[in-house]
């Protein structure tokens, strides 16, 4: 049995979500790369930061990882929803996933695994309806949003073993709250 750890590689580490898996990952079986776009600030013991920026499509450095884990994106709630917002809500979320499909394709071996974000937004708002994963998406600007993010994420992960795409629901913390406070 080997005792070699596996890497994960994990964009958007620094959100709510991201800090959560973080809190969770077993650091005696996996060594962690955060891709930041900031370098330099308060890094987790055994996290690696790696400078990225999506806009340009570039990763400073690109290790060779087993894992890629992509929950990239501008805060949902963060901002009104003007058409200038709906568009930095696409484009970084598309954009993460470009980079990153440019990122594995230069990788010599492949990784294991590619897991995405998305959002239950994709089925938009179908009132009392029951909805599975078989269901179509909606017609509103989120449904719109999660399908390009959606595709990208298929492409991102097109030539790794596997492709999962998670489809989260509303993501509630008093971690705001708290941090109003402070």
């Amino acid at each position: 049995m080997s005792n070699k750890k596996e890497t994960i590689l994990i964009a958007g580490g620094t959100g709510l979500v991201g800090n959560a898996l973080l809190g969770w990952i077993d650091y005696k079986k996996y060594d962690v790369i955060l891709l930041s776009r900031l370098i330099g600030g308060n890094s987790k013991s055994g996290v690696n930061i790696v400078k990225w920026d999506p806009d340009t499509l570039t990763i400073d450095i690109l290790p060779q990882v087993d894992h890629v884990i992509n929950l990239a994106g501008a805060g949902i709630a963060d901002m009104r929803w003007t058409e200038s917002r709906k568009s930095v809500l696409v484009s970084s979320r598309v954009n993460s996933a470009l980079t990153l499909e440019k990122y594995i394709k230069s990788l010599k071996t492949k990784p294991k695994t590619y897991i995405s974000a998305s959002a239950v937004g994709y089925y938009g708002d179908r009132g009392s309806e029951i909805l599975t994963e078989a269901s179509c998406p909606g017609d509103e600007f989120m449904s719109e949003c999660c399908i390009k993010w959606e595709n990208a994420a298929r492409a991102a992960g097109a030539e790794c073993n596997r492709t999962v795409i998670l489809r989260i629901g509303i993501v509630l913390s008093v971690l705001g709250e708290l941090c109003l406070k402070c």
